[in-house]
């Protein structure tokens, strides 16, 4: 299982060396209301609380061969960003996932508390508690009046609806990603592709990440773009990964444009701009270059025969 707590979309990453087996439980109180009616008591059903958590762990100074992916062995580096952050007074984000990437919980949260100390061993012991937290938004007493729909669910806000939604010349698409996702994914294309000049290259170790997020847990991969980059020995994504290239391309805008096609793809467009096909999901590099893979082992080579919407 993965824990990741980050803040202010991705400023500062941080997944955690330990969780414990048997995971973190998510509680959520309801505020129902019960009543005397004329014969018997009654009940109201009320608001859903702020759900929360606690997790208790240690954070490690050595390098322990059970540390999970992405961690470090600095435990006094955890709790020091975690108070720093504190006292900035902004919301952390909490993910949860599962051992097949399966996610749990992913949820804004503030820390409620955070007590910590070194143990016997040398590592720090601690018990974080958090409470979700909900973003003030503008009211908008227009779109509050709308009715609901079919189903009886609230309609959409024009606003969330611009957020969520895509335009193309072959029409709107529904976004399968946030921003945490694309900052994620250009901090792997950094470290996986130093020294590559060309963006088509660079793509393609995006595009390879998508392709597992679709083959889902029956190929053995994880059924989440945050679960496959995390997923051990696989991707080299770290969180403190620049997102510059090293020849001067923001890659965050370039994992954004990598997830707008497959979204696109997703909603049924064709000729979205794919640089690799579905069934590459595995490269190798030699220090110049990445050599994309149809196969595990063995395989057939990308040539890169794809029309590339990059100028190199």
């Amino acid at each position: 299982m993965d824990f990741i707590l980050s803040y202010n979309n991705n400023e500062m990453v941080m997944p955690f060396p330990v969780v414990p087996n048997g995971g973190i439980s998510l509680t959520r109180a309801q505020d129902n209301i019960t009543f005397d009616g004329v014969n018997y008591e009654l009940q109201a059903i009320g608001t859903m609380n702020l759900a929360s958590f606690e997790l208790s762990s240690i954070f490690p100074n050595r390098p322990y061969p059970w540390l999970r992916p992405g961690s470090v062995a600095d435990g006094w580096a955890y709790v020091r960003t975690i108070e720093a952050a504190r006292l900035r007074r902004i919301p952390f984000r909490a993910i949860h996932l599962d051992n097949d990437g399966t996610e749990l919980f992913n949820l804004p949260v503030t820390v409620e508390s955070f007590e910590y100390g070194r143990d016997q061993a040398g590592d720090v012991a601690y018990t974080l508690s958090c409470k979700e937290y909900r973003f003030a938004i503008p009211v908008d007493l227009e779109e509050l009046a709308k009715p609901a729909d079919a189903k009886g669910e609230a309609t959409q806000t024009e606003s969330q609806r611009q957020e969520n939604t895509g335009t193309s010349p072959e029409g709107s698409y529904q976004k399968k990603y946030d921003s945490n996702d694309a900052v994620m994914m250009a901090r792997t294309m950094w470290n996986e592709s130093r020294g590559i000049q060309s963006k088509t290259e660079i793509a393609c170790v995006g595009w390879t990440a998508l392709n597992r997020v679709d083959a889902g847990a029956a190929a053995g991969f994880r059924d989440t773009l945050s679960g496959v980059l995390t997923q051990a020995n696989q991707f080299a994504y770290t969180a403190s990964a620049p997102t510059t290239s090293d020849y001067g391309y923001n890659l965050v805008e370039l994992a954004t444009d990598v997830l707008d096609r497959w979204s696109r793809e997703k909603a049924g467009q064709a000729n979205v701009g794919r640089v690799l096909p579905k069934d590459y999901k595995w490269y190798a590099g030699d220090g110049k270059h990445n050599y994309f893979r149809n196969q595990y082992q063995g395989g057939t080579r990308w040539n890169y025969s794809l029309p590339s919407p990059y100028e190199n």
